[in-house]
């Protein structure tokens, strides 16, 4: 299923070709992965920090970062994918 879209008097300055969700599904199971990744790594080294002989409070703002990553990759790709929507 194809849908033409005319974006004209939009930002891009032209027609947009848009396939529908379908063609995104790779793209979506790749941000779950590195959200879910991202999110219980970091969960694990802030539990882990605790238990740390070695510098315990670096480990902790690593744990800390990568929870934030996490939190950063939905608010991104929703940033990104309303991009073409905006007008100048």
């Amino acid at each position: 299923m194809t849908l033409r879209v005319d974006v004209t008097p939009l930002a891009l300055g032209g027609a947009a070709e848009y396939d529908g969700p379908e063609d995104r599904f790779p793209e979506v199971v790749m941000l779950f992965a590195l959200y879910a990744i991202l999110l219980l790594g970091g969960m694990y080294l802030v539990g882990a920090s605790f238990a740390s002989p070695i510098a315990p409070a670096l480990v902790f703002i690593a744990g800390v970062l990568c929870i934030a990553a996490a939190v950063a990759v939905p608010v991104m790709t929703q940033h990104r994918d309303a991009g073409y929507h905006r007008r100048e």
